[in-house]
């Protein structure tokens, strides 16, 4: 995998990233997240082996943003089962008429009776975390720097050892802000990294630790 070691590696991640969304769903938080973050964090996820992630999408369609309604009914329709479609179905009736689409498409994926061939959104390729661009990576590295994802952090530390040294960086930045001093020796060889903007991020995290009651 290009920006990764392994996909045991990637899976550790998602469903510990996983275990802090769902926590998120009531966070003002993820409520004022950025539109954009949260149709990538959809797109990321839109594979069945995420199934648990239903609970937590679900308010996502109620979201003022149509595309992000739009892209919520995508993501339930491949990774959810018929439950969801009580939850889908006042959007038959949204003002917005792409709206309307998506969840009658979704409806009918999930009901199996999609006339045709399915839509490009609803074909789970290879679209989970593990193929994500390093800048999207560090958008969710973002999104979820907060003590409350603090789930997060044995998942997170992996990522000490990207290809990318900004995703090293921004994981550093991460762990500063979510854990405790139990992380500073996973921290501590970046030290000796021979990228002087990764010395920096990592001697600038390690501070902020130690410094943590």
């Amino acid at each position: 995998m290009k920006y990764w070691r392994s996909q045991r590696l990637v899976k550790s991640f998602i469903l510990s990233f996983a275990a802090g969304i769902v926590t998120a769903q009531t966070s003002p938080m993820f409520e004022q997240a950025d539109p954009r973050n949260i149709i990538l964090i959809l797109k990321c996820f839109r594979s069945p082996e995420y199934s648990a992630l239903v609970p937590a999408f679900l308010p996502l369609l109620k979201n003022a943003n149509a595309n992000v309604v739009r892209d919520d009914c995508r993501t339930l329709a491949v990774i959810g089962n018929k439950d969801v479609i009580p939850f889908i179905e006042p959007l038959q009736n949204d003002k917005r008429s792409d709206v309307r689409k998506d969840a009658q498409d979704a409806i009918a994926v999930l009901n199996g009776n999609l006339p045709g061939e399915k839509p490009g959104w609803a074909k789970p390729a290879d679209r989970a975390l593990g193929s994500c661009d390093p800048k999207d990576i560090i958008k969710l590295l973002k999104m979820v720097r907060s003590p409350e994802y603090v789930a997060m952090v044995p998942a997170i530390l992996p990522l000490l050892h990207n290809n990318s040294a900004n995703v090293i960086r921004d994981s550093c930045r991460t762990l500063a802000v979510m854990a405790d001093q139990s992380v500073i020796p996973a921290i501590e060889p970046l030290l000796k990294d021979k990228r002087e903007n990764v010395r920096k991020d990592a001697q600038d995290a390690l501070a902020a630790l130690r410094a943590r009651p």
